[in-house]
């Protein structure tokens, strides 16, 4: 009974050993493609055009032709934030303001407000 324990543990030992040396791919085709991410176009119309490409986004007024640019990051913390904080992520402060294009960040998110269009575009990156 002894000897068949034994040769038990001895052929799992064996498995285990051969599981490990299993090769692995060295490149994957999903870990290329999400370390470039492309730019998506959230909203085009005939006077603004809102692309996204990870974590920056541009606004392109195509009536003058300026492009405006928003990098969103976020910083994580540990302590609560105060209420003059939270407050301040609530109101919108002007970026730009144009004859055509009107642009507001309140905390990460941007509102855009297309005034030769009359649209308004809110972005949550």
């Amino acid at each position: 009974m002894k000897k068949l324990i034994v040769l038990f543990c001895l052929v799992f030992a064996v498995m285990l050993a051969g599981c490990s040396t299993a090769e692995k791919p060295t490149n994957s085709p999903t870990a290329s493609a999400q370390a470039t991410p492309e730019a998506v176009v959230l909203f085009e119309t005939a006077t603004c055009k809102i692309t996204l490409d990870g974590a920056e986004t541009t606004v392109e007024d195509k009536t003058t032709g300026e492009q405006y640019s928003f990098t969103t990051t976020r910083k994580l913390s540990t302590t609560p934030p105060i209420l003059e904080q939270l407050q301040s992520r609530c109101i919108a402060r002007t970026s730009v303001n144009t004859d055509t294009l009107k642009i507001e960040l309140a905390g990460a998110l941007i509102v855009v407000h297309d005034l030769a269009g009359s649209q308004t575009y809110y972005i949550d990156p």
